[in-house]
């Protein structure tokens, strides 16, 4: 398949997630334009029925598999795809990313900072500097503390919801179609009968 025209073929940045949706791309050659696609059940039909009404149309259409027409968009869009996948978070949610939300000067501040307390906290034991200490009880018993505190944390008890009266539920009606499986019929019976639902309201048939 030859390289589409991009310009025309390039989707906005809001349709991206429809690009699984394109089934047909179109190529401009010198003498005329051609157009591949891979059609469904019911483009077959519209195509059928528009070659009725202009039948040179089988010579500017070219049908293809819908896995080389995909595998060729990823192929033609690759880059295009890429900065999509990179913008679609900033895009609907603008202030969920730090890379919008922070200044540079603040994300490179809090990463030395974290580079600077984790060496005083690796250096800690192997020097004599007092200071160094509640960092490094911070950083290592801290987050064991925390695990501790929430494997004690008693579990709230889920109060029992209110029995319903059987006489008030709805009767429903489980329609099994079956086809040259007549040894499945046991099993469906089987597991119909285990459902958790009063007896007076399951009628069998």
């Amino acid at each position: 398949m030859p390289p589409p025209e991009l310009d025309a073929l390039r989707p906005s940045p809001l349709r991206f997630d429809q690009l699984s949706g394109i089934r047909l791309v179109a190529h401009r050659r010198e003498s005329a334009a051609l157009a591949y696609t891979a059609p469904d059940f019911f483009g077959f039909l519209r195509i059928a029925d528009a070659l009725k009404r202009d039948p040179a149309l089988r010579e500017r259409l070219c049908v293809v598999p819908y896995d080389v027409l995909r595998d060729h968009l990823i192929e033609s869009l690759s880059s295009d795809l890429v900065h999509a996948s990179r913008q679609t978070l900033p895009r609907h949610w603008p202030f969920a990313t730090a890379q919008l939300d922070l200044t540079k000067p603040m994300r490179w501040g809090f990463a030395l900072f974290m580079v600077l307390l984790t060496a005083l906290v690796v250096v800690a034991p192997f020097t004599q500097q007092v200071w160094l200490i509640p960092f490094w009880v911070t950083a290592m018993v801290l987050p064991t503390m925390l695990r501790l505190a929430a494997l004690a944390t008693p579990q709230r008890s889920e109060r029992a919801g209110r029995a319903v009266a059987s006489e008030v539920l709805p009767i429903y009606s489980v329609l099994v179609p079956l086809r040259d499986e007549a040894n499945m019929v046991d099993q469906l019976c089987a597991s119909l009968a285990r459902l958790d639902y009063p007896a007076l309201c399951r009628k069998r048939m």
